[in-house]
């Protein structure tokens, strides 16, 4: 018996291999049906889309990992075609395991290293920040329905703010953009922050990076995470536009925040998300849609 035969006996070996294939197929159906639905759905709100994306993640995660389980128990569909298909395809089933496991490890190591590092460079770079007061801050946490449990960070690491903790949060502002917004226009910005808290973004982003990780071989998770992020900043984008209540200056912080990217002193880390550009055009857009 040779090693890849040996190996192919191998049930956890089975499920990998078998799982790893049926992701490719079932990535690209459920891809190719989103993009359908999301035409359909392009003026619903963010948040029904973002939900849309989640379910569509989800399933490329969810229904390979049950047919590698249905493979590695050696549950066979009786389906010709499938059969033709999978006597076919089974001596490639050890060697797909193997590169998955080396691919996957590779990507959740880079995925660990490069949030450990932000952690140390959080805590060493970042101090707080007197830029908002605590009367804003209860204010602004009113408004989102959030407990002013909120730490307020400052860094010259950073070009945009971003959020960090998932038991503390925290918001960490970038020191450029407390000198040039002013006090309402940062009161904006903190809001679209507090939203992401208050929607447990940095939970969240924790488990679909790992997706992204596990699925890391797939153009197809890549497009559904891209959409995702996106759909999660617009998300936020309404929530912060309610909370300051008042679209053209929440448009203003979002402009001076992109004029700052071009100035930050490097090296900068940049927050995941939508590109500034886009928001604020997606945000200008809507606002010249409303009846005067």
């Amino acid at each position: 018996m040779g090693l890849w035969s040996f190996l192919l006996d191998i049930p956890l070996v089975r499920g990998i291999g078998w799982g790893v294939l049926h992701s490719l197929w079932v990535g690209t159906a459920l891809a190719a049906g989103l993009y359908v639905v999301l035409a359909l759905t392009r003026r619903r709100s963010p948040k029904v889309r973002y939900f849309l994306c989640c379910m569509g993640l989800a399933g490329a995660v969810a229904l390979p990992a049950a047919m590698g389980v249905c493979a590695a128990l050696n549950w066979r569909v009786e389906a010709p075609l499938l059969a033709d298909a999978g006597f076919i395809l089974e001596p490639a089933v050890p060697r797909i395991a193997i590169a998955w496991v080396v691919g996957a490890s590779l990507a959740l190591t880079q995925l660990v290293g490069g949030w450990a590092y932000i952690q140390h460079r959080m805590r060493r770079d970042a101090w707080p920040s007197n830029a908002v007061s605590r009367t804003e801050l209860l204010v602004l946490s009113s408004r989102l329905g959030l407990a002013p449990r909120v730490r307020i960070l400052e860094s010259t690491y950073i070009e945009t703010p971003l959020v960090v903790g998932a038991l503390r949060p925290a918001v960490v502002l970038p020191t450029l953009g407390v000198l040039e917004l002013s006090a309402r226009e940062l009161d904006a910005i903190l809001g679209h922050e507090l939203a992401h808290i208050r929607r447990h973004d940095y939970l969240a982003n924790l488990v679909q990076s790992v997706v992204e990780a596990v699925l890391f071989y797939h153009p197809a998770v890549w497009w559904l995470s891209r959409l995702i992020r996106q759909e999660r900043e617009h998300c936020c984008d309404d929530l912060a536009v309610r909370a300051c209540g008042d679209t053209l200056l929440y448009l203003r912080s979002l402009t001076v925040l992109e004029s700052l990217r071009y100035v930050s002193p490097a090296p900068v880390a940049a927050a995941a998300g939508t590109p500034l550009v886009d928001r604020i055009r997606r945000l200008a857009e809507r606002r010249g849609r409303r009846p005067s």
